[in-house]
This record gives C-alpha cells, structure tokens and sequence, in this order.
C-alpha cells in the first residue's frame, strides 16, 4: 500500500519552500495547536502530491522529536484495492498507528488476536471491514489526542471515486469535530484533491496550486536547462511563462526542448515549437500521441502500461511487446532471435535499451522509476480520452473495449470514470463470447462494478452471451450472493431464464451447492408469483 508514495518525486531543491511562509500553513502547522483541516486542491498535473509530500517530510523532520504521531496515505487510482479505497486508507491508518501509540489502539490488537484464535488466519479466514476499522480509528484517535498531537496527511482523495472521495472529507470533518473539544492535544488534517469533485467542507483551509505554483515552475525549469539559461534565456522563460500553473505540462516542454538540443535543432526553432504547443494537458496529449512514429507499437506499449495491475519492470515490458496470441514464434529463444525483439544485447544493457524504446514510443508520457519500473508520467491520461482526443469505444482485437476490460478486471475507478463521461457504450459486446461489461463483472465477481453499471439504469441487465448465461446466470454459477442481490434488486430481471443448454440459474445453484443462491433465489420466484 506504500508504493503510490514512493513513486512521487521529491521537490526540486528550491521549490515548494514558499508554503512554510504562507499564513495559512503556518496557522494550521503553527505552535497555537488549534489543529484543523487543510486542503491541497489544483488542476491534475500542479504538483499537488510533490507539495504534499514536502509537507509531510517537513513535518516528520520537525514534529518526530516533539512525540507527536504523524500518519499518512496515498491514494493511487490504478493500484490495487487497498490503494485505492477507503478500507485500504483505514488498514494503513491503524497499522501505522499501532506502532506509534500502541497502547492507545489496544483494543484493535484485542480484536485482533480474538478473530485469528476463534476464527483462523487473516486474509483467508477472516477480513477487516471498513466500518470496523473506521470504527476502531475513531475510538482510538481521543486517547491518543489526550497525550500527543496527531498529523494526517492524505494524498490524491480523488483518486479513490468521486463517491468516496466526498464521503471521507466528511469523515475527516466530523473526526475534528468530535475531537477539537474534549482532547488537551490537536488533530490536524492535509489532503489533496483535485477541485473536482466539488466538496463543501465546513472550515477547511485552501491552498490553491495555481494560484502559488508559478516560482517554483521556473525555479524546475531553470534547474533542468540550466546550460540553455545563459545561452538561450528566452526558452526556460518562455515555458514557465505557458505553463498556466500546470507543473506536468513544464516537464513535457523540458523533455521536449532536450529532445529537440540533442536532434541539434536551433533555439529559435525551439521556441517557435514551444509556442505552437497547446497549454492545456488534453490537447497537449492528443498533439503528442499524434506524433508517434510507430503508433501500433506505441499503442500496444500503451495498453500494457494503462491495463496492468501494477506498474511493469522493463524486462516484462520487453517479453510483453513481442509475445501475443498471434506470435509465431514458438520457443523464447525464437523471439530473442526475431528482428522485431526490442533488444540483441546482455540484460544490463537490455534495460538501459529499453528505457529509452519506452520514451520513444510513448512521447515522454511513461517514464522509468525505481527498480526500472514504468508507469504513466501522470494518471490523468484517462481524462485527456474522455474528452474526445481518443475512441472511448475503441475495441481491441477481440472486440473488448476499454469499459470492457475495467469491468473484467474489477477496475473501479476507470469503470467509475468512463461511466462519468456519458459517452460509453454499455451493452457493447465482445468478439470472443458476446459479452457484456455487465455480464464480465457479474462472472468475475466484481460486486462494485456490478453496483456501479447498475445505478446507470441504462445497462441492459437481461444481456445475453454466445451461451445464452444472463448476468443473474453467472451470479448463481459462481455463487456470488451479494451481486445476485443487486440484480434481483433492480426488479428488472428474469429469475428463470435458460441458456442455450437449457439451464437456468437454479438448476446452476443447486448443482453447484449454492444454498443462500438457492433460497434468494426461490424467493423472489415466489414473491413474483404472490405479485
């Protein structure tokens, strides 16, 4: 659950110092211990995690020393589920508070050695829900608000969907409240979040990127063509100048101007492009995926980036652009061999190559991090498709389309951010079986995706597949109460439909021994009936 975090670049030396002078930072962090909620809000791309991390150094470095408990989260949208839900930020909460005020959370680790001798090992017997452990937070945060100030500092809210990102600034409002009067120490608050979605929480200090951010774009500027500063001053000028705040689109624009110094390009040529580039990180996108040189590389170099469940090492990346289900290679030794494999050289400069064909063929929108991991630059791409620079719909080879594939993979919030948009097909079906979005969460057991495509009220729920399985279909086969019950909640499905092989739902439950599946779904046959 600490990856997010560190992933985020540390602040280029002279930059994002000026919040230690500001007046609202300092009131919230200042000695008065009047604690409070403070709240990094900017446009995706102004550096909203790179200042909340210095916050948050910053403060260890000075608070640490003082006893005070200092707990953090990162939110991060294309993690797993833990890095990207509520449950995830309450787990992390209390691990990390366990080990800095344990006696103040005795309670959990009661709670939790009386789960694993009554009812076996955690993970597999037995799992922590989000109420309990929200719960356990907020009885444990007044005994230890009793004897040391606590800091929170949450990164990213939006990233865990708009529903829940809403819900948790409210939390975190009624956390101060129930705790600015009754405890002699202070609970102080820091998220970021994007301005939308729009929250109106009640005395919440803001600090605006935009609005600050302009120095220190041209201080990172300044730091990365230093060599340009004397010889061509105009140029790092003339980008902090277009950045409109947007500390992203100032990265791409030093990319770019050092791609274009080592192509020999001249300055003038050079500012000219700067120019002509478009301010905004949606059309600046789409301008960049324009100029792929070999745009099926890059889209297949794309779609694993975008699609994988954790961001990729380069040797994968390597094997994954040249293996696929039409390779016709039939040993690896063949596809080492093939004129199209990424690389001829030993392992140590196998990477360096391919560190440089992923910059190629992505634009300079995936870099290469730690452990020679790649990820995208930044993961408001999907946005910059939403607004139309990209087919919504695309469909892959085998008819998939990217609603599809979040639904399958149990994606929630890519699901949540496509249906946002209004534009995705939602019954669209594949090549491989003819099914739906609906139908794929339903069999993959992806509950909140079968919850989010349901509140729709426009997702054909009586879909049908190649083999005639409905999404209820699915539901009793595998088993899964809980999606069984959202549909028979919509009072829009058939209990007894028959597939191709003339089985219906029940016949599938009772076969497979699903007794709950069995009597919800009875029933509803039988209030169908009395109806």
């Amino acid at each position: 659950m600490e990856s997010r975090s560190h992933n985020i670049a540390r602040a280029v030396s002279g930059t994002c110092n000026w919040l230690l002078r500001d007046d609202r930072y300092k009131g919230w962090s200042g000695d008065s211990d009047q604690g409070g909620l403070l709240w990094f809000k900017g446009k995706p791309g102004s550096g909203k995690s790179t200042l909340l991390k210095y916050a948050l150094d910053n403060l260890r470095a000075e608070r640490s020393s003082d006893g005070d408990v200092i707990l953090s989260f990162f939110f991060h949208g294309r993690g797993d589920e833990l890095e990207r839900t509520p449950l995830g930020l309450f787990r992390s909460l209390l691990h990390q508070a366990v080990s800095q005020a344990p006696s103040s959370l005795s309670d959990l680790v009661d709670s939790f050695k009386k789960k694993c001798d009554e009812i076996g090992e955690p993970g597999t017997a037995w799992k922590w829900h989000q109420e309990e452990l929200k719960r356990f937070l907020e009885l444990s945060l007044p005994k230890v608000l009793d004897l040391r100030s606590v800091w929170l500092f949450v990164d990213a809210l939006d990233e865990c969907g708009e529903e829940d990102a809403v819900w948790l600034a409210r939390e975190f409002s009624s956390l101060l409240k129930n705790t600015s009067s009754s405890t002699s120490k202070r609970l102080h608050i820091c998220f970021s979040c994007r301005h939308y979605p729009i929250m109106d929480i009640e005395n919440a200090t803001e600090i605006c990127l935009e609005d600050e951010n302009r120095d220190d774009i041209s201080t990172y500027v300044q730091a990365q063509l230093s060599g340009l500063c004397q010889t061509a001053p105009s140029i790092p000028a003339t980008i902090a100048s277009l950045s409109s705040g947007l500390f992203l689109w100032a990265f791409l624009m030093v990319k770019l101007v050092q791609g274009r110094r080592r192509g020999g390009v001249r300055f003038k040529a050079i500012e000219a492009e700067l120019h002509r580039s478009p301010t905004g990180l949606d059309d600046l996108y789409s301008t960049l995926v324009d100029s792929m040189s070999d745009r099926p590389a890059s889209l297949q170099l794309i779609r694993w980036i975008c699609f994988a469940t954790r961001p990729l090492y380069l040797d994968e990346v390597l094997w994954a652009m040249i293996v696929d289900p039409d390779c016709p290679y039939e040993s690896l030794e063949e596809c080492r061999g093939a004129e199209d494999f990424a690389c001829d050289c030993d392992d140590i400069c196998a990477c360096d190559v391919m560190e440089k064909r992923v910059k190629t063929l992505t634009c300079g929108l995936a870099e290469v991090i730690w452990g020679a991991i790649t990820q995208t630059v930044h993961t408001k791409g999907l946005p910059w498709a939403e607004n139309g620079a990209g087919n919504i719909d695309a469909m892959d080879a085998y008819g998939r389309t990217p609603l599809a594939w979040a639904a399958a993979e149990g994606q929630e919030a890519a699901v949540e951010r496509l249906l946002a948009t209004g534009k995705v097909n939602l019954d669209s079906k594949d090549g491989l079986f003819g099914s739906t979005p609906l139908l794929r969460a339903a069999d993959n057991g992806h509950e909140a995706v079968v919850r989010l495509l349901l509140a729709t009220g426009r997702v054909d729920v009586e879909s049908r597949d190649d083999h005639g399985f409905t999404p209820l279909s699915w539901a009793a086969f595998r088993g899964n109460e809980a999606i069984l019950k959202l549909l028979l909640a919509t009072g829009k499905v058939n209990t007894n439909p028959e597939s191709d092989n003339g089985r219906t739902p029940l016949s599938w439950a009772a076969s497979n021994g699903h007794k709950g599946i069995v009597k919800l779904l009875l029933d509803a046959a039988k209030a169908e009936i009395d109806s």
